[in-house]
């Protein structure tokens, strides 16, 4: 479960809050700006919880900015845009920071699969979340995804039809969780579990059977 808040509310290294009866560490997806991204940066490297950095802000404050190896994002509404202001702001963003993944957003109801696919393929460092989507290779969908997940990946499960919110984890605003409690780091590392192995961790192998069940919004595809 990914606990979205804002870094000025991250009291601590972690957070813990019961999940279907049972207490687990949340993973983090953390709400920055243009004061506070650098702090976060250097706060949050090497938190295994953090899934993602999400940055609000001018777009220079980026530039040369070294992430410590964190999911730092962008989003960009791309909705009423032409194809070529969406190229534009994908290659400005890339020229300041290569590492920046972005996110575009679509409109409520956008499902271009043939869309996805090309923006997937064309750019490293994008992904699409809104309107509705298909999880299928090649599509880079969701702003939290597989490879974000560096603990309790294992097992998960994952929709192929995605509507709204993509994230590969479901995600809930932390103040949704009314038990959540912050962790300091030793409370945090002595929690983790011991087995955790990031580059040995198995990716996903997804099953198609949810195709069977797209409705018709997706018939042109």
């Amino acid at each position: 479960m990914i606990a979205k808040l804002d870094y000025e509310d991250l009291n601590g290294y972690g957070i813990q809050a019961v999940v279907n009866k049972k207490t687990v560490n949340l993973h983090m997806y953390v709400i920055t700006n243009e004061f506070n991204i650098k702090d976060a940066i250097f706060t949050l490297a090497g938190n295994r919880y953090v899934v993602a950095i999400e940055y609000n802000g001018s777009l220079d404050v980026l530039r040369g900015l070294n992430y410590n190896g964190l999911n730092v994002i962008i989003k960009h509404s791309i909705e009423n845009r032409s194809r070529q202001e969406i190229e534009d702001f994908i290659q400005e963003v890339q020229q300041i920071n290569s590492f920046t993944k972005i996110i575009l957003k679509v409109a409520k109801d956008f499902s271009d699969m043939r869309e996805v696919l090309d923006f997937s393929k064309k750019y490293r460092g994008i992904a699409f979340c809104g309107g509705y989507l298909l999880r299928i290779p090649g599509a880079k969908i969701g702003c939290v995804q597989l490879e974000d997940i560096q603990v309790g990946k294992h097992g998960l499960k994952t929709n192929i039809i995605c509507e709204g919110c993509a994230c590969i984890m479901e995600s809930k605003e932390l103040a949704d969780f009314a038990d959540a409690v912050f962790l300091t780091k030793e409370e945090v590392l002595a929690s983790m579990p011991r087995n955790v192995s990031v580059s040995a961790a198995p990716r996903e192998k997804k099953s198609m059977s949810g195709l069977f069940e797209i409705d018709a919004r997706m018939s042109n595809f």
